[in-house]
């Protein structure tokens, strides 16, 4: 939505300094997603002096840059950090948002308000996954800025499978640091309410840490924090070190302006970021597990960077609030996920016990085979295919894309297994056994083997990432596929009283899975997922093969 701002006095943009004087410039309009990520427009008619740039924390990118940057901009929202950019006289603006909406706008509707700014010679719109874009890019740049980009109203609902971020992963840092120029400089503007009590800013200088550690650098070197007073913070990471005069000339301004310095190398910072970025060993674990939030640093194995709550500390007092940072999504999570498995108990097992008084066919042993199987079969798919759906957006570029092309692809695959089936019917527990360990080794293959492939076709056509995707599908759906039906011939072996109850207990146990899944990826990481789904396709195999010994299926069935 493009909605008109309605002007105030006493405005303040938020990362300016609470001692600015008021009245700064304001945005003409304000570009929103389901009516939160609020991106300010501004009238660009009278040239790109920003009253308020002086006063706010976009400038310390471009105090340490080189002259005249080349500058990328992932998440342009309504364009204000590319504003800002031609503001410190850039060479060349590179903005990169996932919405083509948000560039529509700026380049056609918009085009008189912003003087043609954005569609300048020197400045670049592009639609794209901004990872996805660095990373395929021959391009170094110079500042490369990401202004509290995520995805607000997903959170807020609790709909994680579209809300993993893999801007802010230990490898997307790694990304941004091969594309800066020699001098160049990462600048985030992230929230930071209590650095007392950090989250989004603290989290941020964890990824930041790891990365250089792993760089071989020495992360106090590299990063700066700076504190606006007003929801943001500056976090910038530099390849090279900063030097002693670029760190004085950091907290001159930022004593000037009155914003807290909490970290800058070779100056004091405030205590709680100083052991961010230097702590190590079992120091480290001790001091992360004693702050209020978790700001362990996120890789792409487990991407959910705004997930800073502990499932145990979430009823405590405070942790709602109208902040996009709140406990309210894993709550909404938790209640879906106790409130489904309730549902699912309440309408499989209430009226089994309730027929059992009325004797479904075959014995109460088989009977229990064929619900462990079918429950267990149906927590295993959905464990993979959620956390594949979530894996591939990387990938692929877009959430739609990785929806579409991973649903489609295992679908297909999947009924290409069911069909398939049919020739193993006679020997089915010797393909079921195979079948689980077939599961087991692609696990391994997509959890170690798949990000080096990723990574080598990363830079591939759309349409060629689209056909890898499916042939890395097709394997796990064409296996999975032979559960079902083999499984239905058993049950109906025993007895047809419980094939429609082998339909109930597998949709139940699918819907509550998909919640399921989420959760475990935010708590320890796809490869987990993954490894617990094989472990499941074990026991619910293992139930069957051994509670269904004496079942003989007729082959005319």
């Amino acid at each position: 939505d493009l909605l008109e701002t309605i002007p105030r006095p006493d405005y303040q943009y938020w990362g300016a300094t609470p001692i600015a004087p008021a009245g700064l410039e304001q945005p003409v309009y304000h570009l929103t997603h389901d009516a939160t990520a609020g991106a300010g427009i501004f009238d660009l008619r009278d040239g790109l002096h920003l009253d308020y740039v002086p006063y706010h924390i976009f400038q310390f990118a471009y105090q340490i840059a080189p002259k005249r940057p080349r500058v990328l901009v992932i998440g342009v929202g309504g364009g204000r950090d590319m504003v800002v950019a031609g503001h410190f006289d850039a060479s060349h603006i590179t903005g990169v948002d996932l919405d083509p909406v948000a560039i529509r706008f700026l380049k056609e509707d918009l085009n008189e308000l912003s003087a043609g700014f954005f569609n300048a010679p020197h400045v670049e719109l592009v639609a794209a996954e901004g990872r996805h874009f660095v990373q395929t890019s021959p391009d170094r740049y110079d500042v490369i800025q990401l202004t509290g980009v995520d995805t607000l109203s997903a959170v807020n609902s609790g709909a994680y499978v579209l809300s993993e971020n893999f801007l802010y992963t230990v490898e997307a840092m790694h990304a941004y640091l091969d594309h800066l120029s020699e001098d160049g400089v990462l600048s985030f503007a992230m929230a930071n309410i209590d650095p007392t009590a950090p989250r989004a800013a603290g989290r941020l200088v964890s990824v930041a840490r790891r990365a250089l550690l792993e760089r071989g650098k020495n992360p106090v070197d590299h990063i700066a924090v700076i504190d606006s007073g007003s929801l943001y913070a500056a976090v910038l990471v530099k390849s090279q070190p900063f030097s002693p005069a670029e760190a004085a000339g950091l907290a001159r301004v930022a004593s000037e302006l009155e914003m807290p310095a909490l970290l800058i190398p070779g100056h004091r910072g405030h205590p709680v970021f100083r052991q961010i970025v230097s702590a190590n060993g079992e120091a480290r674990t001790r001091f992360l597990d004693g702050l209020r939030f978790r700001i362990d640093a996120t890789a792409d194995d487990s991407p959910f960077f705004l997930s800073f709550f502990r499932w145990g500390d979430l009823f405590e007092p405070g942790r709602l609030t109208p902040s996009h940072s709140s406990a309210l999504g894993q709550i909404v999570l938790g209640a879906l996920l106790i409130s489904l498995t309730l549902l699912g108990g309440l309408f499989i097992l209430v009226p089994l016990v309730a027929f059992g008084n009325r004797r479904i066919g075959g014995g109460a042993r088989q009977g229990l085979g064929v619900m462990l199987f079918f429950l267990s079969i149906g927590v295993g798919f959905m464990l993979f295919e959620i956390s594949l759906i979530q894996r591939f957006v990387f990938f692929l570029g877009y959430p739609t894309y990785s929806l579409s092309v991973t649903l489609f692809s295992l679908l297909i695959s999947l009924g290409c297994g069911s069909y398939c089936s049919r020739f193993w019917v006679s020997r089915y527990r010797q393909a079921l056994v195979v079948a689980v360990v077939a599961i087991a080794l692609l696990a391994v293959f997509y959890a170690q083997g798949m990000p080096q492939l990723q990574a080598w076709l990363f830079d591939a056509p759309l349409a060629a990432r689209v056909v890898v995707t499916a042939a890395l599908l097709a394997p796990l759906g064409l296996v999975m596929g032979i559960f079902f039906p083999l499984g239905i011939r058993v049950a109906s072996a025993i007895h047809e009283d419980w094939v429609p109850w082998a339909w109930g207990i597998n949709g139940c146990a699918s819907v509550t899975a998909s919640v399921l899944a989420v959760v475990l990826a935010m708590s320890f990481g796809f490869s987990f997922v993954w490894t617990v789904s094989v472990v499941v396709y074990a026991v619910g195999v293992a139930a069957l093969l051994l509670l269904t010994r004496d079942v003989v299926i007729e082959l005319g069935d």
